[in-house]
């Protein structure tokens, strides 16, 4: 139970760490750029409202919630036998303290600043106002993006390296492995059951968040259509959110897979693919928070059908291409190079027969080929519409079929580990 808890508590700071990196990282290369290239009204409306819109529960789950899991990450790694992962750890959570830090000696009073303004239809010179806030936000929000990238680097490191195949194990490698039989190894037969559970559970939320998330070739290339579609939909909201806990799941049940390969020859790449699980799980999670949240608070400024304002209108320009780069970078990361890595890492060991592993490298190949090819603006319309649409489906169908395989497998996975 100790050791299912300290993986529980870093996988929580690694997907809390890189939601808030996800968040800081949209703000410095889409949000600000983009409200940067508006007027002085446009500027300081549009930040004004997106502001309004970030102080919602979701962000601040995320927002502290790094915080307390790292920390609580790292007290749950103390002792000799985690002195492998722990540094990482303590790293990730210095540097997340000196965000923290930054945010609240910087960003927010800059954001307070802007908010007493007032209206920008009652600000007699928006362009001091801008000038006093926009230059240092934007430098110190870099810094913070740079921090909490870091420190997701450094909470990601420990499934990749050397020392996370001891912490996988949850044992010291330099020690000798003692069998079942005497009563002292540990049965993760649990472990495998839960990571199942996950899966299963995870593939069937997506596969209903996504049956509800409504669709048009319509709105494709036009944010406006787009926030359209999106605010007269009642089922946007519950949608995006049956999208995220399904990412979440899914998570647990990549965990136990890459678990369930340690030992074989193909450890190395089930790491590597745990690695691109965890970040484009975290970057879905953010892309399903923006895309549903960001979007009902809009939802109060759009009105479907009229002309919107040049603010409404801008907001809606640097959601809609905010998310369709995340959109992309989430496909070719947890849908495309996971599936592509794991499929590889069991083709190389023995716990699982090899059609599963083939399945895994042609559904990511093509999903990996779709993105790259809407990417280059080759047919974007119908690949983002149609073929994505069956390619993700295929993926949540191939981690439903891994979370049945690790419940019925649990015993002989486990037994393989002892």
């Amino acid at each position: 139970m100790s050791e299912l808890l300290r993986g529980a508590a870093l996988v929580a700071a690694t997907i809390t760490m890189g939601l808030v990196a996800g968040l800081f990282y949209v703000f410095s290369h889409a949000i600000m750029p983009g409200l940067g290239r508006g007027g002085d009204r446009t500027f300081v409306g549009g930040f004004q409202a997106i502001d309004k819109a970030i102080a919602n529960p979701w962000f601040r789950v995320s927002f502290l919630g790094a915080l307390v899991f790292t920390a609580l990450a790292a007290v749950l790694h103390l002792g000799t036998q985690w002195r492998s992962v722990l540094p990482w750890i303590v790293a990730a959570l210095v540097l997340y303290v000196v965000t923290l830090v930054i945010t609240f000696a910087v960003n927010i009073p800059l954001n307070n600043q802007i908010q007493a303004a007032g209206a920008p239809d009652r600000i007699a010179d928006l362009a001091a106002v801008r000038g006093r806030f926009e230059a240092t936000w934007v430098r110190w929000n870099l810094v913070r993006t740079v921090t909490s990238v870091t420190a997701f680097a450094c909470l990601t490191w420990p499934w990749c390296c050397t020392g996370a195949r001891r912490h996988l194990a949850g044992r010291d490698e330099r020690r000798p492995r003692r069998s079942r039989m005497d009563g002292t190894a540990s049965d993760d037969r649990p472990l495998y059951r839960l990571g199942g559970a996950m899966a299963i559970g995870g593939a069937l939320l997506e596969f209903v968040g996504n049956a509800l998330h409504p669709r048009s070739a319509d709105y494709y290339g036009d944010p406006a259509a787009w926030l359209d579609n999106a605010t007269q939909s009642s089922v946007w909201f519950p949608s995006h959110v049956l999208i995220l806990l399904g990412a979440i799941l899914l998570i647990g049940g990549l965990v136990a897979l890459s678990r369930s390969l340690t030992g074989g020859r193909g450890y190395g790449l089930g790491q590597l693919a745990l690695a691109n699980a965890l970040i484009g799980s975290t970057l879905i999670i953010v892309t399903a928070a923006i895309d549903g949240l960001a979007v009902a608070k809009l939802d109060e400024a759009w009105n479907p059908g009229s002309t919107p304002s040049p603010d409404a209108l801008l907001a809606g320009s640097i959601l809609y291409h905010t998310i369709f780069s995340l959109l992309y970078a989430f496909e070719i990361t947890l849908f495309g190079l996971a599936p592509i890595l794991y499929g590889a890492a069991i083709l190389l060991g023995k716990a699982y027969a090899a059609w599963l592993g083939w399945s895994g490298v042609l559904i990511g190949s093509a999903v990996v080929l779709t993105a790259l090819l809407s990417m280059l603006g080759i047919a974007t319309e119908f690949l983002d519409a149609y073929v994505w649409t069956v390619t993700a489906s295929l993926f949540v169908i191939w981690v439903l079929v891994v979370g049945v395989l690790l419940w019925r497998k649990a015993p002989s996975l486990a037994s393989r580990r002892a």
